[in-house]
């Protein structure tokens, strides 16, 4: 699975302080109030643990995955690859679409 380098240079260092998920998808609170939006295909919402910081991010087609640093994994099917994905900062301003 290759590594995402825009996505992983934006999010890398961030600490997840929290999920939540519903029908459409997911999204992650990180300490720093901004927030990764994640449209994804099917029910199954991922384990999201409290505290982990971000190493990288990687995609392949519709698996995308989050590395954390103590190598915990946070598996997504996207709902749809190459438009399923946005980063927030605390403001609200985007940082990253994809």
């Amino acid at each position: 699975m290759a590594v995402n380098h825009k996505l992983t240079s934006i999010i890398k260092g961030r600490v997840v302080r929290a999920s939540e998920a519903d029908a459409s998808g997911v999204q992650i609170t990180f300490k720093d109030s901004s927030t990764i939006k994640v449209k994804t295909a099917g029910s199954q919402a991922p384990t999201i643990p409290e505290g982990v910081r971000v190493r990288e991010a990687s995609e392949h087609g519709a698996a995308f995955v989050i590395g954390c640093e103590d190598d915990t994994t946070i598996d997504f099917t996207l709902a749809e690859p190459g438009n399923a994905i946005s980063v927030r900062d605390e403001t609200g301003s985007v940082e990253y679409l994809g």
